[in-house]
């Protein structure tokens, strides 16, 4: 019996993962491997079953991108929480701000990665297709990578065959293309010598950086494969032995050569990394003569993309009567002296104008409980002549759990607006619109639950807006409580923000599931904003929101996906996708699509152009999980059974 022919909508094909955003600190990125067993959305991680030299080809992958950038990817511990666990959105020392982690998948993936977003740190993280035909005779795992972790530094897709971006397989790839590099160097800035460098550098002994420098840890960089730092030092009186300690393991990749010389020249005594993976290097000599001059010099042990990388160089007398000679560096002064406007401390830039790099960024820690910093920073100007947004972003340092809130404040002391785009404890993101170029601003930071401890402050300043949709938004009493549905189509992680608007009380959300199980609660004070991620499966939920007091108070509900990258599997789109009932109230989509994002920066890819996708008798063109906020629902769809590769 013959079909009649109709006509069906095929699903959207938009790109959901936003490209292009840096990571706030990208000279000090961590990288983990998650352990076998870890969760990747319900699934134990197995990513052993790629074999011992999968690891070493995703180090590479990511070397191969940081020796052209202000990018250095230090291998950390993983402690195996599960993948999409909240924390502080870099320096977490549970795990790596990239995680990668292995589990099977279908055939139609290798991996996917999640790029930078400003909602949580499942950023950077990268699952692998264990299951894929990775090897000998299959896919390069190298050149599945080299895309990947692109990604996960913030690089999109290129048009360009020779590029690693190209969203074809075209084989094996020995590294990138001249256009993947000024990708990289649009984020991140080109990579600099170190400022011990000097206007001729320090490769020589003739040009070797001074004695003075050795009173403490030095944090230096080999800036290419055939970069020298020489550094010179005088014995002490009584010492009877010198102790060199390169650390190079949690801070880059680099594997470096460390040699201790005498005033000849002649090599004393001499130690070599043996490979990134343990990269730290130590030796020692005995009977140092007083006044004597030695040098130590460092540099490549590989001539390979894996000699280059940030590094910390110590080097300590030890004598009969003193032993060794511990020096300590500090971070940025906390004792009061940066509490007010008039004494705020000042942050620099190196961006003469506007642009994806992130402008200003500052280590420091509150020293007391009752300890305010203040900094203040002057914009520069965009290059298109658009108006600019500030990014604000404070995390707590080594894991600590600050509470941190900013305020921004002009010359004169007038308090600007501030939107939340993330607020859990660990990490504060706070955007400010509309700032002038060429005027003065003043950031104060501080913990709101009074908390001592060290964090990390970046300022990125761009011409586009972000925020998170809303959901809901109004007045609140405690007869009249606000409730709102969303649907997922499929697992994922979605962001929430409550903010609560006013000068006293505060407000709740409740998160049910279709059931009216509770699957997450959090509150906002007045005047304040608070986020809460989860990891949810498919189906129908509904926030609740409510004054905790009972008394008036206003607020605003927002909602996002965060696509879980490895949720998705193949689906013939030319059946129709499964229907979703909106629910009553209507979600908003903000038009700007700058507004819209999604953790899902895998981009599956076809290993081979497509034929013309007409609907009845071709592989339609490649798609990727999508987020859609329109009608309240919250829609997932998943790729097609197209050939993707990653």
């Amino acid at each position: 019996m013959p079909v009649p022919l109709r006509v069906e909508a095929l699903e959207s094909r938009d790109l959901p993962a936003t490209f292009g955003t840096p990571w706030p600190d990208g000279q000090h990125l961590g990288l983990s491997f998650a352990p076998d067993g870890t969760s990747i959305d319900g699934v134990a991680s197995n990513l052993d079953a790629l074999g011992p030299d999968a690891r070493l080809a995703v180090l590479r992958a990511f070397q191969t991108w940081a020796i052209y950038a202000n990018v250095n990817v230090g291998l950390v511990s993983d402690s195996g929480a599960a993948f999409g666990t909240g924390g502080a959105v870099q320096g977490d020392p549970r795990f790596g701000d990239i995680r990668v982690g292995g589990r099977p998948l279908a055939p139609d993936v290798l991996a996917v990665t999640a790029p930078y977003n400003l909602y949580d740190n499942y950023s950077g993280d990268i699952v692998l297709n264990t299951a894929a035909d990775f090897g000998a005779g299959g896919y390069d795992l190298y050149t599945a990578l080299l895309q990947e972790a692109g990604h996960a530094l913030g690089i999109g897709n290129s048009p360009d065959p020779a590029s690693a971006m190209y969203e074809f397989y075209q084989g094996p790839r020995a590294g990138l293309s001249a256009g993947d590099v000024a990708s990289i160097r649009a984020l991140y800035g080109a990579r600099q010598p170190d400022r011990y460098e000097g206007a001729g550098g320090n490769d020589t002994l003739a040009t070797a950086t001074p004695n003075p420098v050795l009173t403490g840890p030095v944090t230096a960089d080999l800036t290419t494969p055939t970069d020298v730092d020489v550094y010179k030092f005088t014995g002490g009186l009584l010492t009877n032995r010198v102790t060199v300690n390169l650390r190079a393991a949690g801070l880059s990749l680099v594997t470096a050569r460390v040699e201790l010389l005498d005033s000849s020249g002649r090599v004393l005594a001499s130690g070599t990394a043996a490979d990134p993976t343990h990269n730290d290097v130590t030796l020692s000599l005995g009977s140092v003569r007083a006044g004597q001059t030695y040098y130590v010099r460092v540099s490549g042990a590989r001539g390979d993309e894996f000699s280059v990388g940030s590094y910390e160089l110590d080097v300590k007398q030890s004598s009969l009567l003193t032993g060794l000679t511990d020096l300590v560096g500090g971070l940025l002064d906390d004792t009061g002296l940066n509490d007010t406007l008039a004494t705020a401390t000042h942050l620099l830039t190196g961006a003469p104008s506007v642009g994806p790099q992130t402008e200003y960024g500052a280590d420091a820690s509150f020293g007391s409980s009752r300890d305010v910093d203040v900094y203040t920073i002057t914009v520069p100007p965009a290059r298109s002549g658009a108006p600019v947004n500030l990014l604000l972003t404070v995390w707590g340092a080594d894991g600590c759990v600050l509470n941190p809130w900013m305020e921004v404040t002009d010359a004169f002391g007038q308090k600007l607006d501030t939107e939340v785009i993330a607020a859990d404890g660990n990490t504060t993101t706070l955007q400010v619109r509309g700032l002038e170029p060429g005027r003065p601003y003043f950031v104060k930071t501080f913990s709101d639950t009074q908390s001592v401890g060290g964090y990390h402050l970046s300022a990125d300043l761009r011409t586009e807006t972000v925020s998170v949709p809303e959901l809901a938004s109004g007045s609140l009493t405690a007869a009249a409580p606000t409730s709102r549905p969303f649907t997922l189509a499929q697992s994922g992680q979605v962001h929430l923000v409550l903010g609560a608007i006013g000068t006293s009380g505060s407000a709740e959300a409740v998160v049910t599931d279709a059931a009216g199980h509770e699957v997450g609660r959090f509150a906002a004070n007045a005047g304040r904003g608070r986020s809460l991620d989860l990891m949810l499966s498919a189906g129908t939920y509904t926030v609740t929101v409510r004054s905790v007091s009972g008394a008036p108070i206003d607020f605003r509900l927002g909602i996002a996906i965060v696509t879980d990258p490895v949720g998705a599997q193949p689906e013939d789109p030319t059946t129709n996708p499964a229907p979703t009932s909106p629910p009553p109230e209507p979600v908003t989509q903000p038009a700007d699509p700058t507004t819209t994002y999604s953790g899902d920066g895998s981009d599956p890819l076809p290993s081979q152009p497509s034929p013309d996708p007409t609907p009845s008798t071709a592989e339609p063109a490649p798609a990727t999980e999508e987020e859609s906020t329109t009608s309240g629902t919250i829609t997932t769809e998943e790729p097609s059974d197209s050939a993707w590769w990653y």
